[in-house]
C-alpha cells in the first residue's frame, strides 16, 4: 500500500501507535499538533514543528521572503492556539547548491522579517544542500499550566467561535490555480493574506489568559477538517449556524456558481484564524478581552452530543479539503 493510499491523517495515527507516549506530555501524541511539557513548578513548554517544501507549499508569485514569513508564522500559530508565548525558533533548511544566493538571503529576510514581527529570535538550526528546498522550523514556546488550551475540553453546549473572517485564502487559491478573475483590490487583499500570512498570537494569549475556553486550535486545513477534528478529538458533534465570510469573496464565489459556504469549508486552508469553543457564560468575557485588542469574532455553531459536524439544515460537513499525500479531496454535491 502507497502512502498515497493512506494520507496524512492515516499515517499519525500509525506513528502514534509505534511511538511511545511521554508520561509528562498533556497534550496527547497524534491528538493535538504541540506538546506541552512541565518545566518547573506550573511552568511548561509548549513545542511544534512544521516544514514547508517547495514543490508542495510555495504559491504561484510567491516571493522566497515571503515563504520563509509562512514557515515562521505556521509554527507560531499553532501555539498560539494553545496560549503559550514565543520562546525560540530554530530552522533548518535544505537548499540546492545550484540556487543563486539570493535565494538563501532572502529565506534569512523572511525568516527575521516574521521572528522580529512576533517577537522572538531564530537562534540557531541547520543547513544543508537537498535535492529540493524545504524549510523546517521548530518553536519553543512558554506558558502556565492553567493557561493552556488544547483541542481536547469542548463539552454539549459550549458556543462555537472563530477569529476572523473566513475565505480569503479559499478564493487566493481559485485565483491562482483555477483563473478566477477579480477586481485589483480584492486580488491584492487575498494574494497578500496567503503569500505573507499572520498568526493570532495575540488573540490566543488573551483567549488563555480568560480562563473560559474549553478548546481551540487553528484553522491551518481548511475549515471543514478543523471542524471535523475538534468534533472527533471531543467525541461530540457541531452544529454550524453560520460562517463569516467576506462580502467580496461571496460575491465572487456566486458569480462563478459556487456556494460560498462550499467555498469557505472545503476550499481554503492556511486561514490562520482561531476556532475555538467557550461555555456560554463565559462569552461576555471573550468579547470584552477580545474586544480590547480590536480583534472581530464569530460565533459560528456550538456544541451538542452525537458525532460529525453538520450545517444548522441538516448537511453534514464532511471532513474534506488539503491533505498531505493525498492532495486535495474530491468535492461531493450530497
Amino acid at each position: 500500500m502507497k502512502l498515497s493510499d493512506i494520507g496524512e491523517k492515516r499515517l499519525i495515527e500509525i506513528a502514534s501507535s509505534i511511538l511511545e507516549q511521554d508520561p509528562d506530555e498533556i497534550l496527547g501524541l497524534g491528538v493535538d499538533d504541540a506538546a506541552a511539557k512541565p518545566i518547573y513548578d506550573d511552568l511548561y513548554a509548549v513545542m511544534h514543528t512544521d516544514v514547508l517544501v517547495e514543490s508542495t507549499d510555495k504559491l504561484p508569485g510567491q516571493s522566497y521572503r515571503d515563504l520563509a514569513y509562512k514557515a515562521v508564522t505556521a509554527n507560531v500559530s499553532d501555539i498560539a492556539a494553545k496560549g503559550a508565548k514565543p520562546y525560540a525558533l530554530l530552522s533548518a533548511i535544505g537548499i540546492p547548491r545550484v540556487y543563486d544566493l539570493d535565494v538563501f538571503e532572502e529565506l534569512m529576510l523572511g525568516l527575521k522579517d516574521s521572528s522580529s514581527s512576533y517577537g522572538c529570535y531564530v537562534v540557531g538550526g541547520d543547513l544543508s544542500s537537498s535535492r529540493e528546498l524545504f524549510i523546517a522550523i521548530t518553536i519553543l514556546g512558554l506558558t502556565y499550566r492553567d493557561r493552556i488550551m488544547g483541542r481536547r475540553g469542548a463539552k454539549p453546549g459550549d458556543l462555537v467561535c472563530v477569529t476572523g473572517e473566513i475565505g480569503y485564502t479559499s478564493l487566493a487559491y481559485k485565483i491562482l490555480f483555477d483563473g478566477w478573475r477579480v477586481d485589483d483590490d480584492l486580488r491584492r487583499t487575498v494574494l497578500e493574506r496567503i503569500y505573507r500570512p499572520r498568526a493570532r498570537l495575540d488573540e490566543g494569549l488573551t483567549l488563555a489568559s480568560t480562563g473560559v475556553v474549553s478548546s481551540c486550535m487553528d484553522v491551518s486545513d481548511g475549515l471543514a477538517i478543523s471542524l471535523n477534528t475538534l468534533a472527533e478529538v471531543n467525541g461530540v458533534s457541531i452544529l454550524i449556524d453560520r460562517i463569516p465570510i467576506p462580502e467580496g469573496v461571496s460575491y465572487v464565489a456566486e458569480r462563478y456558481g459556487m456556494d460560498p459556504i462550499d467555498i469557505a469549508l472545503y476550499e481554503g486552508g492556511e486561514e490562520y484564524e482561531l476556532l475555538f469553543t467557550v461555555k456560554p457564560s463565559g462569552l461576555r468575557i471573550v468579547e470584552d478581552a477580545l474586544s480590547k485588542l480590536g480583534c472581530r469574532f464569530s460565533v459560528i455553531g456550538y456544541v451538542a452530543e452525537g458525532l460529525g459536524v453538520y450545517l444548522s439544515h441538516g448537511e453534514r460537513v464532511e471532513a474534506r479539503g488539503w491533505q498531505h499525500f493525498v492532495g486535495w479531496s474530491s468535492r461531493s454535491t450530497s
